[in-house]
C-alpha cells in the first residue's frame, strides 16, 4: 500500500488478514493505491498490463521520493513491499485486485489519517 500526500508518500505492506500499520505520516487525507501484482506468481502480463503499469506507477513513486529526499521505500510505514518468497508462499498471499486501485490517476481510495490508533475500512470494488 502507498499512501500519498502532499508532504511525501509513505509505504507499508499488507498482512495476511488485510491489516496495515502505517508510521510518520502526516495527518489529514491521503490517496491510497494498492497493488498485489508485484506478488502474482501466475504469469506475467504484456507490456500494456497491471505488472508493467504497476511498475510505472513505482518508477513515478520512487522519482517523488527521490525529488522530498528519500530513498526507494518511501519516507515512513514499513519497508518498500512484500519480500520475494516462493511461489507456494506467493500463491497463498496473492489476492488479485482491480487494476484501478494501483494507478494514483485512477484510485479513489482516501484515508483521514490521525495521531494514534484508528480502524481504516476500505473498499476495494470492481
Amino acid at each position: 500500500m502507498t499512501f500519498h500526500s502532499d508532504k511525501g508518500i509513505y509505504s507499508s505492506t499488507i498482512d495476511e488478514n488485510g491489516r496495515f500499520v502505517l508510521r510518520d505520516a502526516p495527518t489529514g487525507s491521503l490517496l491510497v493505491t494498492v497493488e498485489t501484482e508485484s506478488i502474482n506468481p501466475g504469469p506475467k502480463k504484456g507490456v500494456e498490463g497491471a505488472a508493467n503499469v504497476r511498475e510505472q506507477q513505482l518508477a513515478k513513486d520512487n522519482a517523488e521520493r527521490a525529488k522530498a529526499g528519500y530513498g526507494p521505500g518511501g519516507g515512513g510505514g514499513g519497508g518498500g513491499g512484500p519480500k520475494p518468497g516462493t511461489h507456494d508462499e506467493l500463491l497463498a498471499k496473492y489476492t488479485k485486485i482491480p487494476a484501478k486501485y494501483a494507478d494514483k490517476t485512477k484510485t479513489d481510495l482516501k484515508i483521514e489519517a490521525v495521531n494514534g490508533t484508528q480502524d481504516v475500512k476500505l473498499e476495494l470494488l470492481e
